[in-house]
């Protein structure tokens, strides 16, 4: 599948949703049970990378020195993080292990088992649990797509 498979714009409609399923009206979107990640078409037929906001968001408040092991909705397929420290900025670090035990590394680790600092978006396809753990404490908070 190309990028063009996945982003399409459609000059008949400015307010087309485009997906990897392929077009459909917002109307239909937002009928459903949890948003798709999906891109939208401006005013100006210009692709935007601008999304809807989710209606599955979740937060956990990790301690310092604090982990979590977080469910992740069933129909879920995407995550996006975000982060902050006294619940002002974007400064709180956290680690993620999808499926795992996430674990702030303490040395080198160069086998690929290391949790991720700090994700932004990812594809969790089919997992159920998000690890996370911060060193210094953290809110984090995790919108979910399908």
């Amino acid at each position: 599948m190309t990028i063009q498979d996945i982003i399409q714009v459609d000059v008949r409609n400015s307010c087309l949703v485009t997906g990897i399923l392929g077009p459909f009206d917002l109307t239909e979107a937002e009928e459903r049970i949890m948003k798709q990640l999906t891109n939208y078409t401006g005013a100006n037929q210009a692709g935007l990378f601008a999304i809807q906001q989710s209606d599955h968001i979740d937060t956990r408040i990790l301690a310092a020195g604090g982990s979590a092991s977080h469910t992740i909705p069933a129909e879920a397929r995407f995550v996006i993080f975000t982060s902050a420290i006294n619940g002002v900025d974007s400064t709180g670090d956290f680690w993620v292990k999808v499926d795992g035990v996430a674990a702030v590394p303490i040395g080198d680790i160069i086998d690929g088992s290391s949790s991720e600092y700090k994700p932004v978006v990812r594809f969790i396809g089919k997992s159920t649990t998000i690890g996370l753990k911060s060193a210094t404490g953290a809110i984090v908070g995790m919108a979910f797509y399908k």
